[in-house]
């Protein structure tokens, strides 16, 4: 049984619940594991693999998606750049926040030059004080190599009779995730990716269910040979280890690889506002000083344990000589606790699937 990560599997405070404890407004937009959206101070509108009929029952407020569905150019059964560029606009200029967070999941390439004049409008309504910053992740091209055919092909995967080999595909809730993982044979199977996240690959361990995965005393061996074949791919650039990537109490839940595709390695960070440097050259920064950034410019106390730290060679020396970096301990906050116990949860799964409301 698999399932689609939710907002109660966070396992540690997000900045928009560090900003609701501070009495400040979050507004956040079409983000992953927003749903069950939380009831923070602002507005939430789920994103990312949420079936239109969840996101109906599931925007907070509850009369957010009537709203947002009433404005002209705006359909959320379809939440490309543009309509969300509205969204948020519509937000800022009625609900304004003192966080905007909108992220857009595209197929291809963003038109700049179409979605160029609602920006403007972002900016405009954000106003002279706010900071802004357009984040973009590397450009990729896969060419449409899936990693799940490529294991099929090689040995690693197995599908059943009724798969034909169509395992990849939309995935908007958990029922798609089984369904497609059902196609799957998995007493043959050794490694596999999931549909809902094309470059990460996990190892089948043995068992009972699994005599086809990999015994402890293997593992390693079985990971470097495929590390080395991955890596001759056309399309793939590096193949890194589990632990290479990842740290933390929670990192065996991470795929034990992670294909690095091909092509720049780097994204875009675009930045304005009275806190940044004007004229900035280019510099590397890693995507985790964009939580500190968020953080220190709303003037809130940066947590010991976060990860990353304020990217000072990108701020105006004179704004942080007027505004120094405020430290806390270690945040002790922990994520909201699920309303339902995970046994239970289960128990309840049975007995719908037993009344044919559920595969």
């Amino acid at each position: 049984q698999l399932r689609v990560l939710a907002s109660r599997d966070i396992s540690c405070e997000t900045i928009w619940a560090a900003l609701d404890h501070q009495g400040l407004k979050a507004t956040i937009l079409n983000y992953p594991m927003t749903f069950p959206a939380p009831k923070i101070e602002g507005q939430v509108m789920p994103g990312s693999w949420v079936s239109a009929k969840r996101l109906k029952l599931g925007c907070y407020p509850s009369d957010l998606y009537g709203e947002l569905g009433a404005l002209e150019g705006v359909d959320l059964n379809e939440p490309t750049a543009e309509p969300l560029l509205r969204v948020l606009v519509h937000l800022m200029e009625k609900k304004p926040s003192d966080l905007s967070v909108l992220l857009v999941r595209d197929k291809g390439p963003l038109d700049f030059v179409a979605i160029d004049g609602h920006l403007q409008r972002v900016i405009q309504a954000a106003g002279p004080d706010a900071t802004i910053l357009l984040i973009s992740e590397p450009a990729v091209d896969t060419k449409e190599f899936s990693a799940n055919h490529w294991l099929a092909q090689h040995g690693y995967l197995a599908w059943t009779s009724s798969s034909n080999g169509a395992v990849d595909g939309k995935v908007l809730e958990t029922a798609d995730l089984n369904r497609q993982a059902a196609l799957i044979d998995w007493t043959k199977t050794q490694a596999w990716c999931p549909p809902a996240g094309g470059n990460g690959i996990f190892i089948v361990r043995q068992d009972a269910t699994h005599p086809a995965g990999l015994p402890d005393n293997e593992y390693e061996g079985f990971c470097t040979r495929l590390m080395e074949e991955l890596s001759s791919v056309d399309v793939i650039s590096r193949v890194w280890k589990q632990e290479e990537l990842y740290a933390g109490p929670f990192q065996e839940l991470a795929p034990d690889l992670m294909i690095e595709w091909k092509g720049s390695a780097d994204g875009i960070i675009l930045g304005g506002g009275p806190a940044m440097k004007r004229g900035m050259p280019f510099t590397r920064m890693p995507f985790s000083s964009i939580a500190p950034i968020l953080l220190y410019t709303l003037g809130l106390q940066m947590p010991g344990d976060l990860e990353g730290c304020v990217p000072a060679e990108i701020l105006d020396p004179a704004w942080v000589e007027s505004h120094p970096v405020l430290y806390a301990a270690s945040s002790n906050r922990e994520a909201d606790k699920p309303m339902i116990d995970p046994k239970d949860e289960e128990e309840i799964l049975r007995r719908l699937r037993g009344l044919g409301y559920l595969e």
